[in-house]
């Protein structure tokens, strides 16, 4: 049984109504619906301020040294010889390598995924210290990206912020009315 729920921990979905208006705005590219997947799905999960991230942090750093703990009993001497010989007989007949082969990859992926799992641990330990962003920082840093990314395909500014707030809105995110307020909010000095 997991101890996670992982199937809707970040959700990076954009409604289809915000989808219908990205593709009438054509700028509906593969690499423009990747990237607002993934900066949606990080607003949703960090506007959740979701409880618990110090014991993710924990069970994160716990895994990375399980990891290790199985990398060690890896090393040369730490697997019987006799065992070892069977094991490459059995694995060179089913595959044509040996035992020792496959030990290291698997060595070299769970040093990486040990170091990855450490690291992304470091990383939420530290967001964790620095606190919450409150909802409103999140959805502006969220809008001014959106707006960037949307000027980026040549439309001008204002239609890009009008285009920005549109889409978030489909999206169910809150934002701003008026034009000024959006320019306020994206740190925009364009008119």
């Amino acid at each position: 049984m997991s101890k996670y729920n992982t199937g809707g921990w970040v959700d990076r979905r954009i409604p289809k109504p915000a989808m219908d208006l990205i593709n009438q705005y054509g700028i509906g590219t593969a690499e423009f619906i990747r990237w607002f997947e993934s900066s949606l799905g990080r607003y949703r999960a960090s506007a959740r301020n979701e409880p618990g991230v110090p014991g993710q942090v924990q069970d994160m750093q716990k895994l990375a040294k399980l990891m290790m703990q199985v990398f060690d009993g890896l090393e040369p001497g730490q697997i019987p010889p006799t065992g070892k010989a069977v094991a490459d007989e059995i694995r060179y007949k089913e595959s044509g390598e040996f035992f020792s082969s496959l030990v290291q990859r698997l060595k070299t992926d769970l040093q990486c995924a040990s170091d990855l799992l450490e690291r992304s641990a470091d990383t939420l330990s530290a967001q964790v210290r620095r606190g919450p962003k409150n909802k409103v920082n999140l959805r502006n840093e969220l809008l001014d990206a959106l707006v960037k990314k949307i000027r980026e395909t040549g439309i001008t500014a204002a239609d890009a912020r009008a285009a920005a707030r549109e889409i978030l809105l489909r999206c169910g995110i809150v934002v701003p009315d008026s034009e000024r307020a959006i320019r306020r909010a994206t740190g925009s000095i364009e008119k």
